[in-house]
């Protein structure tokens, strides 16, 4: 759905989805607990979000644990690479 309305408004489209391991995730959980505006974002919660997401496999799978430049350059790539 999001898809068919980028392209309705002329813009392009591209579904990239991140994914950590259980620990990384726990990390990142605690390091923002004070910041983070949700306050279900329990470490509970992101246990059965790490553990039980269904990820699409339609999209880029990237791996959330790499370097902010290393995903830069490997997300401006792919995005050059998308139609239109």
């Amino acid at each position: 759905m999001a898809q068919a309305r980028a392209f309705e408004a002329g813009a392009r489209f591209a579904l990239v989805e991140f994914t950590v391991p259980l620990e990384t995730a726990l990390e990142r959980c605690r390091a923002r607990r004070e910041t983070h505006p949700g306050d279900d974002l329990t470490p509970e919660r992101v246990r059965e979000l790490v553990t039980g997401f269904a990820y699409t496999r339609e999209g880029l799978l990237v791996d959330g644990t790499e370097p902010p430049e290393a995903l830069a350059g490997l997300l401006a790539s792919r995005l050059a690479a998308l139609p239109g």
